[in-house]
């Protein structure tokens, strides 16, 4: 694209209707527009202002992209902070990665509707070698500029993939993956030995792991309380997920 897109397209992009219909989505701030910048993803353009270009030269420098110039006021128009960075890239929202029949961890999330738990998931899962991140139908959009901005730029890296998990494992071959989800009932995590090929399934933040995924499930896993203070009853979708994460790549690295 040659010419700068409209005020009134661009806010559009911070709704998820919009970005589907234009195929396009908006990231906003210095990191994770430069991570955006060196990944394969194709930028249509990234509006800066004066004040923000005095100090990344060298950013500019470095990619031969579209850089448009606004005001300040204008990027006041176009942002979807409240203090904007002064620097906003939109880009193409590539083809769906195809699903992988990796060993290793795949997760697999259900219905989880914070933007900024599932970007924190998507940089927990790429810090401790996650293959790749399953979405139920019912997710948050995951190209969601939350979600861009709690990812910290592994959105852009490790596969993220929306399915239902009966039709992701039509494509896993001999020997299928066993399946762990997170329950507060169930075996502690310490104990367990993961299997070589495994999907763990996240459950809602409300609601934990959908019904119909439960005849699905092998093992039911939690992680163990250290303390009696008056904590609530489980942890947040994230901090749970990031704790699996790591203790099955503890366990594979043993």
């Amino acid at each position: 694209m040659t010419i700068p897109l409209s005020i009134k397209l661009i806010r559009s992009l911070q709704q998820r209707k919009y970005r589907a219909e234009q195929g396009l989505f908006v990231a906003e701030g210095t990191r994770l527009v430069e991570e955006l910048l060196s990944s394969p993803l194709v930028l249509e353009v990234v509006y800066h202002t004066e004040l923000w270009a005095m100090g990344h030269g060298d950013i500019m420098a470095r990619y031969d992209v579209f850089w448009q110039q606004v005001t300040g006021k204008t990027m006041e128009r176009i942002s979807g902070q409240k203090s904007p960075s002064g620097v906003l890239a939109i880009a193409q929202i590539p083809a769906p990665p195809a699903l992988s029949d990796l060993p290793g961890v795949t997760l697999y999330l259900d219905r989880i509707s914070d933007p900024g738990n599932m970007g924190t998931i998507i940089r927990s899962a790429e810090w401790f070698g996650v293959q790749q991140v399953l979405l139920s139908p019912e997710c948050v959009d995951p190209w969601s500029p939350k979600v861009l901005q709690a990812s910290m730029g592994s959105r852009f890296r490790i596969p993220v993939i929306e399915a239902e998990l009966n039709d992701a494992l039509k494509v896993f071959g001999d020997p299928l993956p066993v399946i762990y989800a997170a329950d507060m009932q169930g075996e502690d995590i310490n104990t367990v030995i993961p299997a070589d090929k495994s999907v763990v399934i996240i459950g809602s933040e409300a609601h934990g792991v959908s019904k119909g995924l439960h005849a699905m499930v092998h093992h039911y896993i939690t992680i163990p309380r250290a303390s009696e203070a008056p904590v609530p009853e489980s942890l947040n979708a994230s901090v749970a997920a990031s704790v699996i994460c790591f203790a099955f790549a503890q366990k594979k690295k043993n």
